[in-house]
């Protein structure tokens, strides 16, 4: 078995998305976030690019790069976008 450098140790404690990991007496700066970016697609999704942190039901944070919000209410993946506003809607 071979053990993980130091680096990569910090690594995955620095970027562990629930912040359970840590290491004693290491703080960590917060990401600079401040390139966000969040379109509002005329007849579409919500789009946040530049980092966004969902909290979903169970009050788990998932952070993603990119995330797209469905606004009319048909995505199978609701509430995120799956491209169902594009398709007609069904008589």
């Amino acid at each position: 078995m071979d053990a993980a450098s130091s680096e990569a140790i910090v690594g995955l404690v620095r970027d562990c998305p629930s912040k359970a990991l840590s290491i004693k007496g290491v703080k960590f700066k917060e990401e600079d976030r401040s390139e966000t970016q969040v379109n509002l697609i005329h007849g579409g999704p919500l789009i946040i690019r530049g980092g966004a942190t969902v909290t979903n039901r169970n009050k788990e944070e998932v952070f993603h790069e990119t995330v797209s919000f469905c606004r009319c209410g048909r995505s199978n993946k609701f509430p995120y976008c799956d491209g169902t506003h594009a398709q007609p809607k069904a008589k």
